[in-house]
């Protein structure tokens, strides 16, 4: 499953752009890819090429337990610079249909971090066999 997301950086305080939750429903095996685009609050596209963008999924009723975590990763460096990212989520076996959070943050140097999806309802359905 493909699905398109906007990651927003509130940097400047502006607010013109806010961030916005997105459910997302997977079915349990299923792999998922997140096609992020980021901007500041003001709009501006953002190069993520000095950035480490990451995708998380956290435990709904205490949501700094990170189930799973992965890296984004880009086709080109041309890509970063655009502010696009490719999330690839495979979640392990391990993790129980249910609903979950998912949240998406991005490391700048050793220290900054900003959380540029806030945390959404992520539903891991039950196999249809």
């Amino acid at each position: 499953m493909k699905i398109y997301a906007r990651g927003v950086w509130v940097c400047l305080g502006v607010g013109t752009v806010e961030q916005e939750a997105k459910t997302i429903a997977l079915p349990k095996g299923e792999p998922l890819t997140i096609e992020l685009y980021v901007t500041d609050d003001a709009g501006v596209v953002r190069s993520l090429e000095d950035a480490t963008v990451e995708f998380r999924l956290v435990n709904p009723l205490m949501p700094r337990q990170v189930l799973y975590r992965t890296n984004a990763n880009a086709s080109s460096s041309g890509q970063l610079s655009l502010g696009h990212a490719t999330l690839n989520v495979n979640l392990p076996a391990s993790i129980d249909a249910g609903t979950y959070h998912w949240e998406v943050w991005m490391t700048l140097g050793l220290s900054s971090h900003y959380r540029i999806v806030p945390l959404s309802a992520f539903l891991l359905l039950g196999s249809a066999r």
